[in-house]
C-alpha cells in the first residue's frame, strides 16, 4: 500500500520496520531527464555524470521512489541513516547540498519542497518527456536504446530561467528549432569549467588553497565569465591566500579577491563565496558583532560552506564561547573528516576545556595521519608546554629539528622559557620573562606566546602590558613593527584574540583588568548585544566597567 511517508516501493523486513538503504542492489531510477544509478552513486544528465556521497544518493534515492508523496524526517532517518540519533541539522545539510547540486546543474532538476513540520518531496517536474505527462519516476532502462526503452532526450527539461511560456508559445510554429535548442542549451554548461570550481572549492574545504587554486579558479572564469560562482570561488580563494602571503605578493591578491567578489554579488547578491570574500576582506574594520551576523548570514544561504564554518569556529574562541566554538569545530569535521587542521583545533579545543587526556589521544592520532605537517607538531608541542610537560616539549625542539619550522623570534622564545616552566627558579624565570618583553616587541604574532608564557609563570602584570602592547598599542611594550609585517597583518592579529581564553591565561581573566581590556576591544559589547557571557566567566553588571 502507497504511504506519504515512503511511497509505494518502500522496502520493510518481516517485522514491517523499514530497512535502510542498501545502494548496492537497488535499481536505476530516472526523474525527469536525470538518472539515479544507486550502485555505482552517479548521478547522469544529457550525457554528463556527476558521483554523489553515499548519504546524498541515499536520500534522493527514497525521495523519488516515494513519487511526489511527502516523506517525513522520520522515516529519512530510518531509511538513510539506519535509525540512528541524528539531530536536525544533519538532515538539512543533506537537503542544503543536493540543492547545491540541482543549482551547479544550472536548471531545476529534481526541485525538493520543504513541507514545514513534517518532511520533504521530491516536486514533479515542470516539464516531461514523453510518456511521463506527470514527470513522475521512471525506473530506468539499463539497456537504453533497446525497443520499450525510454530515450534521455525525450525527458530534457527547459534551463532554468528560460521562460516555459516561450516554449509554449513557440512550439507550434517552430517545434523542430525548439528540440534543437533544448538540446543545445545543455551544452553551454563547459564540463572544463565545473571541474576546475570543483576542484578549486575542495581545496578550500580542505583548507589547502593556494595559488593553484587561484589559478584554477582564474581559468574557470575565463572559460565562463557569466558563473557567479566562479568568481565569488575566485574572490574567496584570494583573499585567503592573500592572507598568508608576503606583503609584495599580498597587495595584488587582494585586489583581485574583491573585484572577483564584487562581479560574483552583481551576477548573484546571495552568492556564498563571495559574500565571505568581502567578509574576510574586511576584517577587522567590522565590529564583533557585525563579524558574528555576516558569518551566521551567509550559513543560511549555504549551510555546508565548510570556509564560513571554519571562521565561525574561530570566531566564537576568539570572543570567549569556546563550547560553541567547539560544536562548529565538529560540524567542519562531519562534512570533511580527516582535514588536519579541523582535527588539529579539536584536540586544542579538549585541551582549553580541560580534558587533557583525550586531547593528548587526538593530537597523537592526527600526527600519524600527517607527520609531515607542521601544524600538528606544533599543537602537540603547545599542549606539552602548558599541561606541565615542559621537557617533552624541549625533546620535539631537540629531536626533531626538521619539523621545528619555527621563526628565530618563537625559538629564542622557548628555548628560555621552557626550562623556566619546568623548573621555576628565580634566574631562569628572569631570563624567560625577559625573553618575553624582547619577543613581545619584535613580532605580534609571538607575542601572544609571550602573553601565556608569562600568565603560565604567574606574572600577570607583565603579562597585561604586553596584551596592551599588541592589542591596543599603549604602554611600553608596544611592538616595534618589523618591514615585512603589513598593517593589514597587524589589524588581523589584533582580532585573533583565540588565546585570551586559553588554561595559562587564567591568570588574567581572574584580574579585574582583564573585563577593561576586554571592554578596549570592543568584546564587552558584543557580550551585550548578544545576550551571552563568555565560557567561565561572570559578567553581570561589569560591561560597563
Amino acid at each position: 500500500m502507497a504511504g506519504a511517508a515512503g511511497g509505494p516501493s518502500d522496502r520493510s523486513d518481516i517485522a514491517g520496520r523499514a530497512r535502510e538503504i542498501r545502494l548496492a542492489t537497488e535499481p536505476p531510477l530516472r526523474v525527469g531527464n536525470v538518472e539515479l544509478l544507486p550502485p555505482t552513486r552517479q548521478l547522469r544528465i544529457d550525457g554528463t555524470a556527476e558521483t554523489l556521497e553515499p548519504l546524498i544518493m541515499s536520500v534522493l534515492v527514497v525521495l523519488a521512489r516515494a513519487n511526489g508523496q511527502v516523506v517525513s524526517r522520520d522515516r529519512l532517518i530510518d531509511l538513510c541513516w539506519g535509525g540512528r540519533i541524528v539531530g536536525d541539522d544533519a538532515i538539512n545539510r543533506v537537503i542544503g547540498r543536493i540543492r547545491r547540486i540541482r543549482d551547479r546543474q544550472g536548471r531545476s532538476l529534481f526541485p525538493i519542497e520543504t513541507i514545514t513540520k513534517v518532511g520533504y518531496r521530491l516536486a514533479r517536474t515542470e516539464t516531461a518527456g514523453a510518456g511521463d505527462a506527470t514527470g513522475a519516476v521512471i525506473p530506468a532502462n539499463p539497456t537504453v536504446g533497446q525497443e520499450g526503452a525510454l530515450p534521455i532526450a525525450s525527458s530534457r527539461a527547459p534551463i532554468r530561467g528560460v521562460s516555459r511560456r516561450r516554449f509554449v508559445a513557440g512550439a507550434g510554429a517552430a517545434a523542430a528549432g525548439g528540440a534543437a535548442l533544448l538540446w543545445l542549451l545543455p551544452k553551454l554548461r563547459n564540463p572544463r569549467a565545473a571541474s576546475l570550481m570543483d576542484q578549486a572549492e575542495d581545496s578550500l574545504r580542505r583548507q589547502t588553497a593556494d595559488l593553484r587554486t587561484v589559478r584554477m579558479l582564474e581559468e574557470a572564469t575565463a572559460i565562463a565569465p557569466a558563473s557567479a560562482r566562479a568568481w565569488g570561488l575566485l574572490g574567496l580563494s584570494c583573499a585567503l591566500v592573500g592572507q598568508d602571503s608576503d606583503p609584495t605578493d599580498a597587495a595584488p591578491l587582494l585586489d583581485k579577491a574583491e573585484k572577483a567578489a564584487q562581479r560574483a554579488l552583481k551576477r548573484d547578491a546571495r552568492e556564498p563565496n563571495a559574500l565571505l570574500a568581502m567578509f574576510e576582506l574586511q576584517g577587522s574594520t567590522l565590529d564583533w558583532f557585525t563579524r558574528d551576523r555576516r558569518l551566521r548570514q551567509i550559513l543560511a544561504i549555504d549551510s555546508d560552506n565548510v570556509c564560513a564554518i571554519a571562521e565561525l569556529a574561530l570566531f566564537t574562541q576568539a570572543t570567549g564561547m569556546v563550547r560553541e566554538s567547539w560544536d562548529w569545530n565538529e560540524r567542519a569535521l562531519s562534512l570533511q573528516p580527516l582535514v588536519a587542521d579541523f582535527l588539529v583545533k579539536r584536540a586544542l579545543k579538549l585541551w582549553i576545556l580541560g580534558r587533557t587526556a583525550e586531547a593528548d589521544k587526538v593530537i597523537d592520532q592526527v600526527r600519524a595521519l600527517h607527520p609531515h605537517d607542521h601544524w600538528p607538531w606544533y599543537a602537540r608541542l603547545h599542549i606539552y608546554t602548558y599541561t606541565g610537560r615542559a621537557q617533552a616539549a624541549l625533546a620535539m625542539l631537540d629531536s626533531e629539528p626538521a619539523m621545528a619550522r619555527l621563526s628565530p623570534p618563537m625559538t629564542a622564545l622557548l628555548r628560555a622559557a621552557l626550562p623556566a616552566l619546568d623548573q621555576p627558579t628565580r634566574e631562569r624565570i628572569a631570563r624567560a620573562r625577559e625573553a618575553c618583553v624582547v619577543v613581545s616587541q619584535r613580532s605580534p604574532r609571538v607575542a601572544y606566546e609571550a602573553v601565556a608564557i608569562l600568565c603560565a609563570l604567574g606574572d600577570a602584570d607583565s603579562a597585561f602590558s604586553v596584551a596592551e602592547g599588541i592589542l591596543l598599542s599603549r604602554g611600553s611594550l608596544v611592538p616595534r613593527q618589523p618591514g615585512a609585517v603589513t598593517p593589514a597583518q597587524t589589524a588581523y592579529w589584533r582580532i585573533s584574540t583565540q588565546w585570551m581564553f586559553t588554561p595559562p591565561v587564567v591568570v588574567m581573566r581572574r584580574d579585574r583588568r582583564f573585563l577593561g581590556l576586554c571592554k578596549a576591544i570592543g568584546l564587552t559589547d558584543y557580550w551585550r548585544k548578544r545576550g551571552r557571557e563568555p565560557d567561565g566567566m561572570k559578567i553581570v553588571d561589569g560591561y560597563d566597567r
